[in-house]
C-alpha cells in the first residue's frame, strides 16, 4: 500500500513541473530552440491518472474463534468375541545338571607335599595313636602307612602343625633324672622318645610300669613310643614334612595298634619287647600263646588277663540271664594258639531282660479272699517279720 502511494505522489510532482514549463521557451545550453511542437490533442492535465485511493484501508478482521469441534458419538460397543481355549503346551524338560565347579582344594583335609620329603605325622593326643601318611598320586599326604600306640600328657600340644627342628639323640635326658632312646624335637620340651629308662645306655633299665601304660596319657607332655616306633621316626628325621596335633575318638585309618603288658614277666621286663637288640631276651620268648578261658568272668578282669597273655581284648555287648558285666562268650576257642597280639572279642551280658508287663485283669474287679484253708498254715506259725532298722 505504502509503495502505491508513493507511486501517486511522484506522478502528481511530475505533472506540476510539466505545467510550470509549458507557458516560455527555454534555452538548452546556448544551443538554438528546438522546433516547436504541435500541441497536443490532448492537454497535458488530461492525462489520466490513477484514481486516488481516497478509501481508508480496512482494517484486518480478527479470526473468527474456530469452532468447538462436535464430539463424536461414541460407538455401541461391539460384543467381545468368547476367547478360545489355547492349546495345551507340554512342559519343558528340565535342563540338564550343570556339573558343579571344582572346589579351591580337591582334599582340604589332607596336607600337600612340599619338596623332597615322603612323609606327614598325625598325632592323635585324645586316642593316643600316632599315624604316619605318604602321599598319594596327586601329592596329597592321604595314605596311611604306619600306625604306633603312644602316650601323651598334659603339656601335650592339642592342636598346631609342626616342622621338625632337626635335632634328635640316641639317648636324650628327660624330667625325673631319666632318660629316653631314640628321642626327635618337635618343639620347645616335646619330643618323640621312648618310654624312659632310669640308666642312660643302659637297654635293661626300662621303667616297665610305664611301658604297660602305652595307650594312655601318662607323660607330662612327650610322646612316648615302643623303641621300634621311636627308631623309625628317629631314622626318617630328614623325610618327614611336619607333625600336626589333634583330638579325635577315632583313633585313625589304621586302628590303635597293640602293646603287651610286660610288668608280669620277671625275666624279660627290663627290657622293651619291640627293641632290635640282639641282647633283647624277648627275641627267645615265644611268638604265640595259647588262648585261655574267660567266659564267666567279670569283663574287666578277663581284659586284663588277656593282656597279661598277649592278646587284644574288645568286647561288645548282648542281652542274657547272666549278671550285667560278665563275658558270655569269646570270639577264639580256649586252647586255640595265636600269635601275640592277636585281637579277641569278648560278648559281655548286659544284664537279663526285662520282664515283659503283666496281662491286664478281666473286668470286674478283684475276687474276694476266701480266707484260709485247709491247706494254709495257722497263724501262730507264721514268723514276724523284723521291725526297719533306724
Amino acid at each position: 500500500m505504502k509503495k502505491k502511494l508513493r507511486l501517486l505522489a511522484c506522478l502528481l510532482l511530475t505533472a506540476t513541473l510539466l505545467s510550470a514549463c509549458g507557458g516560455g521557451r527555454v534555452t538548452y545550453m546556448g544551443k538554438a530552440e528546438p522546433p516547436a511542437r504541435e500541441p497536443a490533442d490532448s492537454p497535458i492535465d488530461e492525462i489520466k491518472r490513477p484514481p486516488e485511493n481516497t478509501e481508508t484501508p480496512e482494517e484486518p478482521e480478527e479470526p473468527e474463534e474456530p469452532e468447538e469441534p462436535e464430539e463424536p458419538e461414541e460407538p455401541e460397543p461391539e460384543p467381545e468375541p468368547e476367547p478360545k481355549p489355547e492349546p495345551k503346551q507340554e512342559d519343558p524338560a528340565p535342563p540338564a545338571p550343570q556339573p558343579e565347579p571344582p572346589a579351591g582344594d580337591p582334599k582340604p583335609d589332607a596336607p600337600k607335599k612340599k619338596g623332597n620329603y615322603s612323609y606327614y605325622i598325625k598325632v592323635n593326643v585324645q586316642a593316643n595313636t600316632v599315624t604316619i601318611y605318604k602321599p598319594d598320586a596327586d601329592g596329597y599326604y592321604t595314605v596311611p602307612a604306619r600306625a604306633m600306640i603312644c602316650s601323651t600328657g598334659t603339656a601335650t600340644p592339642k592342636s598346631g602343625t609342626y616342622s621338625l627342628p632337626g635335632n634328635h639323640w640316641e639317648w636324650k635326658g628327660l624330667f625325673g633324672d631319666v632318660y629316653g632312646q631314640y628321642a626327635t624335637h618337635i618343639t620347645g620340651n616335646i619330643l618323640f622318645h621312648s618310654v624312659p629308662y632310669t640308666k642312660k645306655g643302659d637297654k635293661g633299665s626300662l621303667e616297665y610300669w610305664e611301658f604297660d601304660k602305652l595307650g594312655t596319657s601318662a607323660s607330662m607332655g612327650c610322646i612316648r613310643l615302643q623303641v621300634i616306633d621311636a627308631k623309625w621316626i628317629y631314622d626318617n628325621l630328614y623325610a618327614i614334612q611336619a607333625v600336626q596335633f589333634y583330638s579325635a575318638a577315632d583313633p585313625g585309618p589304621l586302628g590303635k595298634p597293640y602293646a603287651p603288658l610286660i610288668s608280669g614277666n620277671e625275666q624279660c621286663r627290663g627290657w622293651d619287647p619291640t627293641d632290635p637288640d640282639g641282647n633283647n631276651p624277648w627275641h627267645n620268648q615265644p611268638t604265640t600263646l595259647i588262648v585261655g578261658n574267660y567266659v564267666g568272668k567279670p569283663a574287666d578282669a578277663a581284659c586284663e588277663l588277656a593282656k597279661a597273655d598277649g592278646l587284644l581284648p574288645e568286647t561288645v555287648s548282648a542281652s542274657s540271664d547272666q549278671p550285667k558285666g560278665t563275658v558270655i562268650a569269646q570270639s577264639i576257642a580256649p586252647g586255640d594258639e595265636v600269635e601275640i597280639g592277636t585281637t579277641i572279642v569278648f560278648t559281655v551280658s548286659e544284664g537279663p531282660a526285662e520282664p515283659e508287663p503283666p496281662a491286664p485283669e478281666p473286668p470286674g474287679g478283684e475276687e474276694p479272699d476266701p480266707g484260709p484253708g485247709q491247706d494254709d498254715p495257722p497263724a501262730d506259725n507264721v514268723e514276724p517279720e523284723d521291725p526297719e532298722q533306724p
